[in-house]
């Protein structure tokens, strides 16, 4: 059966953590065997596997979609360089905006010795928003075209500037804690509180969808919806799963 490797060393050979390799066994793309004891040990052909899967998931393919490339056995080693071929592609894109963001942030020092306390947030914030970009470049790829992502940016760019933090944002922060904190409560829903915060929701969206149009509005919803396909500790969503579930159930008891 040659080495086996147990989960934290696999985790740390492939540069991942031990829940995203959790989350692609539960998704059913890597399957370790299990010692007597229980615990997760990887042969060769796991690690084969999973490399075929991260390789997959970097060059931007959702997990429902990997599952069914693998399980066809139709991605031979060619289609594999090609894929690879894209994923670094994608990576340069990424790379190069990343340069020009800190070079922008580098413009910020304005020459001075030392940054005031403003100006640092202002470039942690720049960095994290960088980061993120380049981490959820590939799903946003798969749901929107590159004029739609320029669109969005324009759009955010009013909503959610990144040099302060508007009205606008903080009461979307507000909400989405409420929310938070009616799931944890237990309510349902269909309960009244349920619907005042859908319609608080539908409330606060609605500037957005005038600005981007229900169809653009619509592929994000998509995107939101099929969530647990793509969320992962790099990809990251202002919500969780369950807070947007429980709102689209509101929304539509809203509706009744």
């Amino acid at each position: 059966m040659g080495q086996l490797l147990s989960i934290g060393e696999v985790a740390q050979a492939c540069g991942i953590s031990l829940r995203s390799l959790r989350h692609l066994e539960t998704h059913g793309l890597i399957h370790p065997a299990r010692t007597e004891a229980g615990r997760r040990v990887y042969s060769e052909e796991h690690v084969h596997q999973l490399s075929r899967v991260l390789l997959l998931k970097r060059a931007g393919y959702r997990l429902g979609d990997i599952a069914r490339i693998i399980q066809s056995q139709t991605l031979d080693p060619g289609a594999l360089l090609d894929v690879q071929i894209t994923c670094l592609t994608q990576q340069k894109a990424a790379i190069t905006r990343l340069l020009a963001g800190l070079k922008e942030a580098r413009a910020m020092l304005g020459g001075k010795t030392f940054l005031d306390v403003e100006g640092l947030c202002n470039l942690i914030r720049e960095g994290q928003h960088l980061m993120t970009q380049k981490a959820m470049q590939p799903v946003l790829d798969h749901y929107f075209t590159q004029a739609d992502q320029q669109r969005w940016e324009k759009t955010s760019k009013t909503f959610f500037p990144q040099d302060k933090q508007t009205a606008y944002q903080k009461q979307w922060e507000t909400l989405i804690v409420r929310i938070e904190t009616a799931i944890k409560n237990g309510t349902i829903p269909t309960d009244p509180a349920a619907k005042t915060l859908a319609q608080d929701w539908l409330t606060l969206q609605s500037p957005m969808v005038q600005a981007l149009g229900p169809e653009q509005w619509g592929r994000a919803a998509k995107m939101y919806s099929e969530m647990d396909q793509w969320k992962t500790e790099e990809h990251c969503a202002p919500f969780s799963k369950a807070v947007y579930d429980f709102i689209s159930q509101a929304a539509k008891a809203l509706k009744t």
